[in-house]
């Protein structure tokens, strides 16, 4: 788990200072947007390879939906995977059954 971590970490990071070097040179917006996506699938396939089940996916979709700034956009999809997953995606509901 620290490896994954420290991967996630670093990708992270990798991208901040490539973002800021590459604004600075009059990087064009559609080329931003790509280097953004590029590393959201590098951060996806680092979790794949770390070897997670489904449950797991669906956890880390909900932690990284509350780490979003807009709290209404928070709140729907919060609201959103709780409907679809229901009680079996939190062990609090599951252990209450």
């Amino acid at each position: 788990m620290k490896w994954l971590i420290l991967s996630l970490l670093y990708l992270i990071q990798l991208h901040c200072i490539s973002q800021t070097v590459s604004i600075s040179d009059g990087e064009f917006q559609s080329e931003k947007l790509a280097n953004e996506s590029q590393v959201a699938r590098e951060i996806v396939k680092e979790i794949n390879n770390f070897g997670i089940n489904e449950r797991q996916r669906w956890l880390i979709i909900h932690s990284l939906a509350l780490e979003l700034e807009n709290q209404e956009d928070v709140r729907e999809l919060v609201g959103f995977i709780k409907e679809l997953k229901g009680d079996s995606l939190f062990l609090s509901t599951m252990e209450e059954g």
